[in-house]
């Protein structure tokens, strides 16, 4: 019995190190410098990944989204095309604004008049004032085309789709 009790008394001295150490540990992580760090992390681009790495890229990439929200994948758009692609970008943001726009004003007409504003958006989405595209399930009303319809090539790249996959539902 002895024994059994120095080997407890050994463990929770053990266990009280431990939370000792880790307390220290985060104290120094509460205490980083976030400026210094932001810059070298800037400086190092541990933020990126190459689009050609295969599993490496997809693991690596997955890991820097966990840790810091957000991940470079380069390579995934060619240089050549990075000009026309930010113009379609800039473009597809202004469409999206006018379909917000529009909706809202559908929407906002539509209670004026005392009729179920959201039923308006149950109909046939081409017979509506906005870019819309149908739900899935019947019923479920029209919903607003996201600005990132118009960039598939570029999001259907290997690593992207790999890292999706990886850090999203299976459903993907």
């Amino acid at each position: 019995m002895e024994e059994t009790d120095a080997t407890l008394t050994g463990l929770l001295d053990e266990a009280a190190g431990l939370r000792a150490r880790l307390a220290h540990v985060e104290d120094k992580i509460d205490r980083r410098d976030v400026v210094d760090e932001s810059r070298q992390l800037g400086r190092s681009r541990g933020y990126a990944v190459a689009a050609d790495g295969g599993v490496a890229s997809i693991s690596k990439a997955a890991t820097l989204l966990d840790r810091y929200g957000f991940c470079v994948v380069d390579g995934v758009i060619p240089a050549p095309v990075v000009n026309a692609i930010r113009e379609e970008a800039d473009a597809a943001e202004t469409r999206v604004v006018a379909n917000q726009d529009a909706v809202k004003s559908l929407m906002e007409a539509a209670s004026a008049r005392g009729v179920d504003a959201e039923a308006q958006l149950r109909g046939d989405p081409a017979d509506l004032p906005a870019e819309l595209r149908a739900a899935r399930r019947r019923g479920i009303p029209a919903k607003l085309v996201n600005d990132i319809v118009w960039l598939p090539q570029h999001l259907a790249h290997p690593v992207t789709i790999g890292i999706a996959r990886q850090v999203l539902d299976d459903h993907l």
